[in-house]
């Protein structure tokens, strides 16, 4: 039997983020999260950086509410939809199309 106890819902309670890591000129290391680029950290090595890093992003998540926010995006004209119809009255149009098809037909037979 399947319930909906809170008790079998587990909260996400890890979290991967993309980190840098830099070698600066001075042979310390600096560390910054690829999505939040203000999230940086340096040290004397790798390490200590990973870490020092590692605490700056969870202070960061304490003070902050993550959400997803969905927003609509403004529907365009379809750049073709200008050029729809713009042959509708011409009266050569169908030959046009005929001499199109007469062409194609006549590669057609040339590749056999």
């Amino acid at each position: 039997m399947v319930t909906n106890s809170p008790s079998l819902i587990s909260p996400v309670n890890k979290v991967n983020y993309e980190v840098g890591i830099k070698k600066l000129k001075n042979g310390k290391y600096q560390t910054f999260v690829l999505e939040y680029p203000s999230l940086k950290a340096s040290a004397n090595s790798k390490d200590e950086a990973i870490k020092k890093l590692s605490k700056r992003i969870q202070n960061f998540l304490q003070e902050t509410e993550i959400i997803q926010l969905e927003i609509e995006v403004p529907k365009t004209e379809h750049p073709w939809l200008k050029f729809a119809g713009i042959f509708e009255n011409d009266p050569q149009f169908d030959e046009f199309l005929q001499a199109i098809q007469d062409y194609r037909n006549e590669i057609d037979a040339e590749e056999e």
